[in-house]
């Protein structure tokens, strides 16, 4: 099981500098880090600094099996326009993903963490989002690397909403795939079991987290929450102490031969290595009762 860092990579970096950040990631015992421009301090990454961390990395024996960024291709207010800016971008950072010898660019089609006042048209944002994502995609073919979607948000998430826009890009490109994320299905009311069943052949990297429901009514006090599409309040936990389960996401992956990397996006407390540790474990345990049974 290779595990690859994601979140807690902007605090190692701020607290270590990218060098101590890869030392770090190495001694916690991840195999790779998944870099995010947002998570690594810059809003872009020059191609000199793209070769430098890479050295650091291949000097810590350390992958970038993933690179990601959280964009709109199609923003959810204005579903019948390209957003063009956000697709050049896109290209731009495929150029930093090659440098850093990552496979795979992960990203976001309408990224969104509260529920719309209006549901958009789904077919209509969906052809847009499709002809820009496949700029991106046609881009990344040149540079050998594959383009990956995750459930994420309001319109493109859960079995349809991600299946549907996935099933579309399938048909015009041929290097594309899923990023399984066990957690984000929750903002669409659905475990992420159904997808990782329908999908299991297509997915070529994993984000595990753990997340806790609660009612439409309960008080949540100062605590951050997420509202869910049909107004159920998430929040971030630790792996183990929500409401994901992970036999039958494991199950999924072990029908499909995966041995990608597992990203950890885990609750950030202040003992963040003894947080990554305990994670790690709880993974382990449950991986290990799926793929050795």
């Amino acid at each position: 099981m290779k595990f690859s860092l994601y979140s807690g990579l902007g605090y190692l970096i701020n607290n270590y500098g990218f060098e101590g950040a890869a030392r770090r990631a190495k001694e916690l015992g991840f195999s790779g880090i998944e870099l995010c421009y947002f998570l690594s301090g810059k809003d872009q990454l020059s191609p000199d600094e793209a070769k430098e961390y890479k050295k650091i990395l291949e000097k810590y024996n350390l992958s970038v099996p993933c690179f990601t960024c959280g964009t709109s291709v199609v923003k959810i207010d204005e579903p019948d326009r390209i957003n063009i800016e956000n697709v050049n971008r896109l290209c731009e950072y495929l150029e930093v993903a090659s440098l850093l010898g990552s496979p795979l660019l992960h990203h976001t089609v309408c990224y969104s963490i509260n529920p719309p006042k209006e549901a958009p048209d789904y077919d209509m944002i969906s052809e847009r989002a499709a002809e820009g994502c496949k700029i991106v995609a046609d881009y990344a073919k040149r540079l050998g690397i594959s383009v990956i979607y995750e459930p994420q948000g309001f319109v493109f998430n859960g079995v349809s909403g991600l299946g549907g826009f996935f099933e579309r890009m399938k048909g015009i490109c041929d290097n594309v795939g899923i990023c399984g994320d066990v957690g984000n299905t929750l903002f669409f009311d659905e475990f992420a079991d159904g997808l990782f069943k329908k999908y299991s052949k297509d997915i070529l990297h994993v984000h595990i987290k753990d997340m806790k429901l609660f009612p439409r009514n309960r008080d949540m006090g100062s605590t951050k929450h997420y509202l869910t599409k049909g107004g159920q309040k998430a929040i971030e936990v630790e792996i183990g102490q929500g409401d994901i389960k992970l036999d039958g996401i494991f199950e999924a992956l072990k029908s499909a031969d995966y041995d990608g990397y597992y990203s950890i996006e885990n609750f950030i407390s202040d003992d963040y290595q003894g947080n990554v540790g305990r994670n790690m474990k709880k993974i382990e345990k449950e991986y290990l009762k799926v793929f050795n049974s």
